[in-house]
Protein backbone atom coordinates (compact mmCIF):
# COMPACT_ATOMS: atom_id res chain seq x y z
CA UNK A 1 0.00 0.00 0.00
CA UNK A 2 2.90 2.36 0.66
CA UNK A 3 4.73 1.81 -2.60
CA UNK A 4 1.79 1.87 -4.96
CA UNK A 5 -1.38 3.30 -3.40
CA UNK A 6 -3.35 2.60 -6.59
CA UNK A 7 -2.55 -1.10 -6.22
CA UNK A 8 -4.12 -1.13 -2.77
CA UNK A 9 -7.39 0.07 -4.32
CA UNK A 10 -7.27 -2.82 -6.80
CA UNK A 11 -6.42 -5.24 -3.98
CA UNK A 12 -9.50 -4.06 -2.08
CA UNK A 13 -11.62 -4.89 -5.12
CA UNK A 14 -10.32 -8.48 -5.03
CA UNK A 15 -11.90 -8.87 -1.60
CA UNK A 16 -15.33 -8.20 -3.10
CA UNK A 17 -14.89 -9.93 -6.45
CA UNK A 18 -14.80 -13.54 -7.62
CA UNK A 19 -11.42 -14.08 -5.94
CA UNK A 20 -12.75 -13.35 -2.44
CA UNK A 21 -11.90 -16.94 -1.45
CA UNK A 22 -8.19 -16.23 -2.23
CA UNK A 23 -8.19 -13.13 -0.02
CA UNK A 24 -9.88 -15.10 2.78
CA UNK A 25 -7.33 -17.89 2.39
CA UNK A 26 -4.24 -15.65 2.48
CA UNK A 27 -5.55 -13.14 5.04
CA UNK A 28 -8.10 -14.95 7.24
CA UNK A 29 -8.19 -12.16 9.84
CA UNK A 30 -8.97 -9.67 7.10
CA UNK A 31 -12.70 -10.30 7.51
CA UNK A 32 -12.44 -9.07 11.12
CA UNK A 33 -10.70 -5.78 10.29
CA UNK A 34 -12.88 -2.77 10.95
CA UNK A 35 -12.51 0.16 8.63
CA UNK A 36 -10.86 -1.77 5.81
CA UNK A 37 -13.22 -0.14 3.33
CA UNK A 38 -12.37 3.38 4.50
CA UNK A 39 -10.44 5.19 1.84
CA UNK A 40 -7.55 7.47 2.75
CA UNK A 41 -6.35 10.26 0.50
CA UNK A 42 -3.10 9.92 -1.41
CA UNK A 43 -1.53 12.64 0.76
CA UNK A 44 -2.46 10.83 3.98
CA UNK A 45 -1.18 7.53 2.62
CA UNK A 46 2.11 9.04 1.46
CA UNK A 47 2.53 10.85 4.80
CA UNK A 48 1.99 7.57 6.63
CA UNK A 49 4.45 5.77 4.37
CA UNK A 50 7.04 8.54 4.75
CA UNK A 51 6.75 8.29 8.53
CA UNK A 52 7.46 4.54 8.51
CA UNK A 53 10.20 4.86 5.88
CA UNK A 54 11.96 7.47 8.02
CA UNK A 55 11.50 5.35 11.12
CA UNK A 56 13.10 2.30 9.56
CA UNK A 57 15.85 4.37 7.90
CA UNK A 58 16.86 5.88 11.25
CA UNK A 59 16.55 2.51 12.96
CA UNK A 60 18.66 0.65 10.38
CA UNK A 61 21.34 3.35 10.23
CA UNK A 62 21.65 3.65 14.01
CA UNK A 63 21.36 -0.06 14.78
CA UNK A 64 23.75 -1.13 12.05
CA UNK A 65 26.42 1.24 13.27
CA UNK A 66 26.09 0.42 16.97
CA UNK A 67 24.82 -3.17 17.05
CA UNK A 68 25.54 -5.08 13.86
CA UNK A 69 28.88 -3.67 12.65
CA UNK A 70 30.76 -4.39 15.91
CA UNK A 71 29.74 -8.06 15.70
CA UNK A 72 31.01 -8.60 12.17
CA UNK A 73 34.74 -9.05 12.94
CA UNK A 74 34.23 -11.41 15.94
CA UNK A 75 31.77 -13.47 13.89
CA UNK A 76 34.25 -13.84 11.02
CA UNK A 77 36.97 -14.76 13.54
CA UNK A 78 34.77 -17.40 15.20
CA UNK A 79 33.78 -18.87 11.86
CA UNK A 80 37.42 -18.93 10.71
CA UNK A 81 38.31 -20.96 13.81
CA UNK A 82 35.70 -23.63 13.11
CA UNK A 83 38.44 -26.12 12.25
CA UNK A 84 39.79 -25.78 15.83
CA UNK A 85 36.46 -25.56 17.65
CA UNK A 86 34.31 -27.65 15.36
CA UNK A 87 31.53 -26.48 13.12
CA UNK A 88 28.72 -27.11 15.61
CA UNK A 89 30.50 -25.28 18.44
CA UNK A 90 31.38 -22.36 16.15
CA UNK A 91 27.80 -22.13 14.93
CA UNK A 92 26.51 -22.28 18.52
CA UNK A 93 28.91 -19.50 19.59
CA UNK A 94 27.87 -17.32 16.66
CA UNK A 95 24.20 -17.87 17.53
CA UNK A 96 24.79 -17.11 21.22
CA UNK A 97 26.55 -13.92 20.20
CA UNK A 98 23.93 -12.78 17.65
CA UNK A 99 20.56 -13.78 19.17
CA UNK A 100 20.45 -11.09 21.91
CA UNK A 101 21.51 -8.41 19.45
CA UNK A 102 18.91 -9.48 16.89
CA UNK A 103 16.19 -9.55 19.55
CA UNK A 104 17.17 -6.08 20.68
CA UNK A 105 17.34 -4.96 17.04
CA UNK A 106 13.74 -6.02 16.49
CA UNK A 107 12.42 -4.75 19.81
CA UNK A 108 13.93 -1.28 19.56
CA UNK A 109 11.44 -0.46 16.81
CA UNK A 110 9.10 0.59 19.64
CA UNK A 111 11.69 3.04 20.94
CA UNK A 112 12.19 4.55 17.50
CA UNK A 113 8.42 4.74 17.04
CA UNK A 114 8.02 6.68 20.29
CA UNK A 115 10.87 9.07 19.47
CA UNK A 116 9.71 9.77 15.93
CA UNK A 117 6.06 10.11 17.02
CA UNK A 118 7.07 12.64 19.67
CA UNK A 119 9.16 14.61 17.19
CA UNK A 120 6.42 14.53 14.55
CA UNK A 121 3.75 15.50 17.09
CA UNK A 122 5.91 18.36 18.34
CA UNK A 123 6.38 19.72 14.82
CA UNK A 124 2.65 19.45 14.10
CA UNK A 125 1.85 21.10 17.45
CA UNK A 126 4.19 23.99 16.67
CA UNK A 127 2.75 24.38 13.18
CA UNK A 128 -0.85 24.42 14.48
CA UNK A 129 0.11 26.46 17.58
CA UNK A 130 -1.49 23.88 19.86
CA UNK A 131 -0.93 24.60 23.55
CA UNK A 132 0.91 27.83 22.90
CA UNK A 133 1.46 29.91 26.01
CA UNK A 134 2.63 33.45 25.35
CA UNK A 135 3.69 34.58 28.83
CA UNK A 136 4.14 33.46 32.44
CA UNK A 137 0.91 35.18 33.52
CA UNK A 138 -1.04 32.82 31.27
CA UNK A 139 0.77 29.85 32.80
CA UNK A 140 -0.10 31.04 36.31
CA UNK A 141 -3.71 31.81 35.35
CA UNK A 142 -4.13 28.28 33.96
CA UNK A 143 -2.18 26.52 36.70
CA UNK A 144 -3.90 28.13 39.71
CA UNK A 145 -7.28 26.39 39.10
CA UNK A 146 -5.48 23.04 38.89
CA UNK A 147 -3.74 23.68 42.20
CA UNK A 148 -7.02 24.78 43.78
CA UNK A 149 -8.76 21.64 42.57
CA UNK A 150 -5.91 19.54 43.95
CA UNK A 151 -6.12 21.27 47.33
CA UNK A 152 -9.91 20.99 47.49
CA UNK A 153 -9.94 17.33 46.52
CA UNK A 154 -6.94 15.76 48.21
CA UNK A 155 -6.22 17.86 51.29
CA UNK A 156 -8.32 17.40 54.39
CA UNK A 157 -10.12 20.38 55.94
CA UNK A 158 -7.64 20.40 58.83
CA UNK A 159 -4.67 20.44 56.46
CA UNK A 160 -6.18 23.26 54.39
CA UNK A 161 -6.78 25.28 57.59
CA UNK A 162 -3.27 24.58 58.90
CA UNK A 163 -1.73 25.68 55.55
CA UNK A 164 -3.93 28.77 55.41
CA UNK A 165 -5.73 27.67 52.25
CA UNK A 166 -9.27 28.19 53.59
CA UNK A 167 -9.29 31.97 53.34
CA UNK A 168 -12.45 32.96 51.47
CA UNK A 169 -12.44 31.13 48.15
CA UNK A 170 -11.87 27.44 48.55
CA UNK A 171 -8.25 26.56 47.96
CA UNK A 172 -7.00 30.14 47.44
CA UNK A 173 -3.23 30.36 47.35
CA UNK A 174 -1.17 32.54 49.66
CA UNK A 175 1.03 35.06 47.85
CA UNK A 176 4.44 33.87 46.69
CA UNK A 177 7.34 36.02 47.83
CA UNK A 178 10.44 36.82 45.80
CA UNK A 179 12.53 35.02 48.43
CA UNK A 180 11.06 31.71 47.24
CA UNK A 181 8.79 30.97 50.18
CA UNK A 182 5.02 30.86 50.48
CA UNK A 183 3.19 33.57 52.41
CA UNK A 184 6.19 35.87 52.59
CA UNK A 185 8.36 33.39 54.52
CA UNK A 186 11.74 32.75 52.93
CA UNK A 187 12.93 29.21 52.34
Amino acid sequence: ACLLPAVSTKARNIERGPFKWAADFWWPANRLLLGKDCHESQAATLSYCLFWALLFAFKVAFSYRLQIAPLYAPTVDLWARRSELGTVVSLALVCVRWVPILLTYHLDTQIWFVLLSAAYGTVIGWALRIGEVRDIATVRRRLVPAIEAFNATLLSAAARTRLGLDSGAHGALPPISRAGGVGGVGG
